[in-house]
């Protein structure tokens, strides 16, 4: 038998269950769809708490980005290495790896981009994707191509990801078989970048 979840306690259990069940609720349903009272109830705590710690929904959603933004961030940093910036053949497969946090942050950035939420109040500062830049930059690029490759990239990667279920039907292949065509994907679109250089 199972323990019942226990009720957080202190502030930063609150704070940390909040942003937990804001991004498996925004992830899931979108912002606009989904209150304060049901994140609260996800998170086991008062709704008035969302107010207190975070101000507004606004509020939390920004905190929220900042701290998915970082564990994609820390993902990488213990993958590959404190800060480091290898090639990017060797970096792009980590950042859409697919791992929990980086899909609740790049599906909650694209809800948040759906419902005409302007790109400056999600997120100041962007991390992983200067990661990329520096990593284009480090093996030639100049800057301005460092930045255009880095967009690219990013576009691809969240298009695999945000439209995931759109290419599995498109391609007829889902699920385990799906799983097994990603990779071949990201083989073809880093081949692209072993090409140029």
């Amino acid at each position: 038998m199972t323990n019942p979840p226990t009720t957080p306690r202190g502030r930063d259990a609150v704070q940390a269950a909040l942003l937990d069940a804001a991004a498996i609720c925004f992830a899931e349903r979108g912002i606009a769809a989904t209150s304060v009272r049901e994140i609260a109830t996800k998170a086991q705590v008062n709704h008035g708490l969302v107010h207190r710690h975070f101000g507004s929904k606004d509020g939390l959603l920004t905190e929220l980005l900042k701290r998915l933004s970082a564990q994609v961030n820390l993902r990488l940093d213990e993958a590959l290495g404190l800060h480091s910036t290898p090639s990017p053949d060797k970096l792009i497969p980590h950042i859409f790896m697919g791992t929990a946090s980086s899909n609740r942050h790049w599906r909650v950035v694209l809800h948040a981009m759906l419902e005409g939420i302007p790109p400056y109040q999600l997120q100041t500062d962007f991390p992983v994707f200067r990661r990329l830049v520096s990593s284009y930059r480090q093996v030639g690029y100049p800057e301005d191509e460092a930045l255009a490759e880095a967009a690219l990239t990013f576009s691809t990667g969240l298009g695999f990801l945000t439209f995931k279920g759109y290419l599995e039907c498109a391609v007829e292949q889902e699920g385990a078989q799906w799983e097994t065509l990603r990779p071949m994907l990201m083989k073809r679109f880093l081949s692209r970048f072993q090409q140029d250089n």
